[in-house]
């Protein structure tokens, strides 16, 4: 190479690795598909940035020699320097609201137990870790400037394998931080910045990794060091929701009381504490503790200044979702942390004890809410269920959004910037723009349909080895095996359902998926049941079980289904959110009518199950309605009635159930109150 050369391949280098060290690259169309070309012969289980780096000079070299490779490089990495830098709607909020400049010098901190972003980073166990990652990425496209943090987990949530009898085994494997585009926060001298928090007698010390999601910078804590003498120390970043009751308040300890402190170690002070569930809850003692000590206050005192500072956002009102600990646990563990707090113990207790939970238990719900000023439900219709459980407390709703540019197919993108609005994604105000989709030619919303279903058959079929058709309307139940979500309903009366299923002129398929938690018995016996009553030859070809459901698997799915199936008991479903990233992408929701679907009319936009009886309403909705509205075309083999349920769909999931309506709410009704209650 010359000089110049030598300078423009280095140049190219950065510039690749400054894609894939911030997670921007993974919702953005044109990024997703730099990366796929230039890394498609690689692991797909590792990260981009660690698959880049894992080629040899030669390959590196190869792939800079092609002139229109180097060019698309170059032009992704100005894509990301000009989101970066672009006038955001919080811009456009300090324009008229001037205080609120304060926000981005002490920011909103955003503390959860996991994070769901991408396969090779396995910190997230289900839904609740994939919303978290979707507000941090519209955080960034909306500029709020909020700071996340969590904990690194060594071996995070498990790969799911099915063996021979149909029981769901559970595989781990070690995430290597150094070879991730984690950064590890250091100070001046270039030493690995550490923080500490007692446990019992001792301390425990933490490093930090900073990842990037597009402005937003995420701080994960991670007990793995050397640092750390005791093995039982190391592992408590060791398993997402892994080990016993002792592991989990010690991990919910260093994710409130550390995540509080590893936040003022990076020189971050926050206006607002935004907790996403109750894992964090510790964090308002360690607030609590603060004011004590600089402001001379009594704890009761302290307290209410807490309140000012902290927000709660609770996902679930089924107790499996709400930690409790004994009495003795958390004495255990607590107990030493009340020097400095001036109270007895007793008196800690008391602020975990919940009117709906065991007696004799302590709740970190209960915890988050009273250290709390205002709690929120995740929908209408999970406020009204909280609120008749506590009716003394004032708890709002803010319906949970799905973050579009993630979850919305790329051919789905490309065919909403031609007819809904070439800024669809970007527009801070978009409101007004998805009822353009109801005049998308129904030839377009077709093609753009069947390719993205035929591309899903396709790698099903390769990946899995499926002998899935395109020609069959295709149902699809994924999502976690919790009991109460009823993934085997449809199969209470197998022979009508296979009656219905199996006519040759109108082919059906029904795809399942979802990971049981690990302890979770009855959700595998769900799932076990459902595995080998499908493994007979009657239902090949017309029911499968996909396995591994991650966040790749669940990206092919919403986009490529017919019919997306949801069929929870309705008052234990606090929202759920598949539903939406399935029907922004065209798919037709069949669902009972619980969380968040509880806010929409489906008069011609989706299909409402009973609650009674709700098998047998499935099956009379796909014999008169779903099946022959299909399957009903015109003279192009086109499904016009369809079609114009797809369309209304789309306008309204899009326009009010995006992580963009979510944020701003959150933003104008819980963290603007705070934020005033203080000033």
């Amino acid at each position: 190479m010359t000089h110049e050369e030598y300078h423009e391949y280095e140049n190219f280098i950065q510039q690749f690795k400054s894609i894939t060290l911030n997670l921007w690259y993974t919702w953005d169309p044109e990024a997703q598909k730099l990366v796929d070309v230039l890394l498609s012969k690689t692991n797909h289980e590792l990260s981009s940035y660690q698959r880049f780096n894992d080629l040899s000079e030669d390959q590196r070299q190869e792939l800079f020699r092609n002139t229109h490779l180097r060019a698309s490089v170059d032009h992704v990495y100005r894509d990301l320097q000009d989101y970066l830098s672009r006038v955001t709607w919080f811009d456009g909020i300090l324009d008229k609201y001037p205080e609120y400049e304060s926000l981005t010098v002490n920011p909103i901190a955003f503390l959860c137990a996991e994070y769901g972003f991408t396969d090779w980073l396995n910190i997230f166990s289900g839904g609740l870790g994939v919303l978290a990652g979707d507000l941090l990425k519209e955080a960034s496209d909306l500029g709020i400037p909020i700071v996340g943090a969590g904990l690194l987990y060594q071996y995070g949530f498990f790969k799911q394998e099915i063996n021979e009898s149909g029981y769901q085994t559970e595989t781990y494997t070690k995430i290597e931080p150094e070879r991730l585009p984690l950064t590890q926060v250091r100070i001046s001298t270039g030493a690995p910045l550490l923080i500490e928090v007692t446990i019992v007698d001792h301390p425990v010390y933490c490093r930090i990794w900073q990842m990037d999601v597009g402005r937003i910078p995420l701080y994960l804590l991670d007990t793995n060091i050397e640092e750390n003498v005791r093995e039982e120390d190391k592992f408590i970043t060791g398993h997402l929701y892994g080990g016993d009751q002792d592991t989990r308040i010690r991990q919910e300890i260093v994710l409130g009381i550390g995540g509080e402190r590893a936040l003022s170690a990076l020189g971050y002070h926050p206006t607002i504490f935004s907790m996403n569930e109750g894992h964090s809850a510790f964090a308002g003692l360690e607030i609590t503790k603060h004011f004590m000590h600089e402001r001379g206050m009594r704890f009761d005192r302290a307290r209410e200044e807490t309140k000012t500072k902290l927000i709660y956002t609770n996902h679930t009102v089924v107790p499996a979702g709400n930690d409790v600990f004994t009495y003795d646990l958390v004495n255990k563990y607590m107990g030493p942390y009340l020097i400095g707090l001036d109270i007895s113990f007793d008196e800690l207790f008391k602020l975990g004890i919940s009117p709906i939970m065991e007696p004799g238990s302590f709740s970190m719900f209960e915890l988050a809410f009273q250290m709390s000023m205002r709690t929120n439900a995740v929908s209408r219709q999970h406020g009204e269920v909280l609120n008749s459980l506590y009716p003394d407390r004032d708890i709002i709703a803010v319906t949970n959004g799905v973050h579009l540019p993630t979850w919305i197919h790329p051919r789905m993108q490309k065919l909403y910037d031609e007819k809904v609005s070439f800024d669809w994604s970007c527009s801070v105000e978009d409101y007004d723009l998805w009822p353009q989709a109801l005049s998308i030619p129904d030839k377009d919303l077709w093609e753009a349909r069947t390719f993205v279903k035929e591309n899903m058959i396709k790698n099903l079929n390769a990946d899995y080895g499926l002998n899935l058709s395109k020609e069959a309307m295709t149902i699809t139940w994924a999502r976690r095996f919790a009991t109460y979500k009823r993934a085997d309903l449809i199969l209470e009366d197998i022979d009508r359902l296979l009656r219905i299923i199996s006519d040759p002129n109108k082919p059906v398929q029904i795809i399942i998926a979802g990971k049981a938690h690990p302890k979770d018995t009855e959700g595998k016996a769900v799932m076990k049941r459902i595995i080998t009553t499908i493994r007979d030859a009657k239902f090949q070809g017309k029911i499968v079980f996909v396995p591994n459901y991650e966040i790749s698997l669940a990206r092919t799915l919403v986009s490529g289904s017919d019919v997306w199936l949801n069929n929870p008991i309705p008052q234990d479903e606090a929202s759920g959110t598949s539903g939406m990233k399935a029907c922004s992408n065209g798919v037709l929701h069949c669902s009972t009518n619980g969380g968040w679907v509880a806010e929409v009319d489906w008069i011609d936009k989706g299909f409402l199950l009973k609650a009674e009886n709700t098998a047998n309403d499935f099956y009379e909705l796909l014999e008169q309605k779903i099946i022959p509205l299909y399957f009903a075309r015109n003279s192009d083999n086109i499904p016009t009635a369809w079609l114009s349920y797809m369309k209304n769909s789309i306008a309204e999931v899009c326009s009010k159930f995006s992580t963009k309506r979510t944020l701003k709410d959150y933003f104008n009704n819980l963290y603007t109150a705070a934020f005033h209650k203080q000033h």
